[in-house]
């Protein structure tokens, strides 16, 4: 069982947020038989969700699956020097994860397979190792894009410009146009963890941007 992203967690954004136990219950599938934990990137609202009230990690008996890139950049120093001052904020919870996770944790370059037929896809930009998720099966494909369109409607119809948060944000904004332009002509269906509804859907061309079909 393949896991991708953990969303928020309840201490670290509140109540209304870390519904993730539930979505397990709805499944029938529990954090324990999850093996492959599939990290888009290492924002809070990716990862928080992976540990307990007690730092303890949710899913114990997982490999976690990263891009190298993604955690050569959290763990070095240096690159929080003159960072933005919610990266910095958001340093100790990323290395919380890696702390937790431990020798647990693969690291991968951006277009690495996971298991048959789902592979990382390289967005980076946003941040230096952001990754989608690929699925393929029986000539269909699926693509999670995780942050690519943090700000829906804005970056839908003005896809060029970037977001405050982007670690690049000339090359955020040259990955969303490209992978928008793909998703458009190879009509892949897709999602990320920004999407308001609908939540698995198909982008087209509208004006000089995009508008989401689904």
């Amino acid at each position: 069982n393949i896991l991708v992203d953990a969303g928020v967690g309840s201490e670290v954004f509140g109540p209304a947020a870390g519904h993730l136990p539930e979505a397990f219950e709805e499944t029938g599938i529990k954090p324990e038989q999850i093996n492959k934990f599939v990290i888009s990137h290492l924002h809070p609202d990716h990862i928080c969700g992976s540990w307990d009230n007690e730092g303890n990690p949710v899913f114990e008996n997982a490999e976690v699956i990263l891009t190298e890139e993604e955690y050569n950049f959290w763990t070095n120093d240096s690159n929080f020097d003159s960072a933005d001052e919610s990266l910095i904020s958001w340093r100790p919870l990323a290395m919380n994860f890696v702390r937790i996770y431990g020798d647990r944790i693969s690291t991968v370059d951006t277009t690495s397979d996971i298991s048959s037929g789902v592979s990382f896809h390289d967005l980076t930009g946003h941040t230096p190792g952001h990754c989608g998720i690929r699925i393929e099966s029986e000539g269909e494909q699926f693509l999670y894009t995780s942050d690519l369109l943090v700000i829906q409607d804005i970056l839908l119809q003005i896809p060029e410009v970037s977001f405050a948060l982007d670690v690049d944000r000339e090359k955020a904004a040259k990955t969303r146009l490209a992978c928008l332009d793909m998703l458009a002509t190879d009509k892949i269906l897709f999602s990320g963890g920004h999407i308001r509804g609908p939540r698995i859907c198909n982008v087209v061309s509208s004006g000089s941007g995009y508008q989401l079909e689904g």
